[in-house]
């Protein structure tokens, strides 16, 4: 359940965007040790949590869960007679 709720906040470009950027400002804070850098993450991280509360009603993207994404069935291999 948690991972479904996870990958629909995600599928927000702008969400996903400020995410990846803000893992990277901590990964490189951390690296530095610039408490400074890691608060600038964590506010990137909560404004895209912010984007995506705001856009709730009206999503930019309507991307599908991948497991309700129709998948093509293979029909069965006919043996020819002869």
């Amino acid at each position: 359940m948690f991972c479904g709720k996870l990958c629909d906040w995600h599928c927000n470009p702008a969400n996903a965007i400020l995410h990846l950027i803000a893992f990277i400002l901590l990964v490189f804070g951390l690296w530095f040790r610039n408490w400074w850098i890691i608060l600038g993450a964590i506010v990137l991280a909560f404004i895209g949590h912010l984007i995506q509360i705001l856009t709730k009603k009206h999503p930019l993207v309507n991307k599908p869960m991948m497991r309700q994404i129709p998948r093509p069935v293979a029909k069965p291999v006919k043996k020819k007679r002869r």
